[in-house]
């Protein structure tokens, strides 16, 4: 694939499945192939908020762990890495996106949105 192909990449709940050694390579290839002011929207589970559930509980029900870990039922269905708001702005800084902005998921709050944008193209004067 072609660098600085596309406006805009869309991810829904794939990036938690992405190991932890591996993920910063696939966001990175997000960002190389992103046109200057390109938009990555990634939606994900918020893990913080998923752990602060889990603390709050006396018992956890089958259901609780999934929420943490995925079904499991086969192998790709598993959790490989997790993200806060906070880490989710850090990394995808590092990563080379300017502007990252992190919002609460409307359906569910254990999961929120990750909207990072590639900065624009630097314009040569002289």
């Amino acid at each position: 694939m072609n660098s600085e192909s596309f406006d805009g990449v869309y991810c829904c709940y794939a990036l938690e499945h992405i190991s932890w050694r591996k993920v910063k390579g696939f966001v990175g290839e997000v960002h190389r192939i992103l046109r200057p002011g390109g938009l990555a929207i990634f939606i994900t589970a918020n893990l913080l908020e998923q752990a602060r559930i889990l603390v709050e509980k006396e018992t956890w029900a089958e259901g609780d762990i999934c929420m943490i870990f995925g079904d499991q039922d086969y192998p790709e269905n598993s959790h490989y890495n997790g993200f806060s708001p906070k880490y989710a702005k850090d990394f995808f800084s590092e990563q080379g996106f300017y502007s990252t902005r992190v919002i609460a998921h409307p359906a569910t709050i254990t999961d929120m949105i990750i909207e990072a944008r590639k900065s624009k193209a630097k314009v040569r004067v002289g």
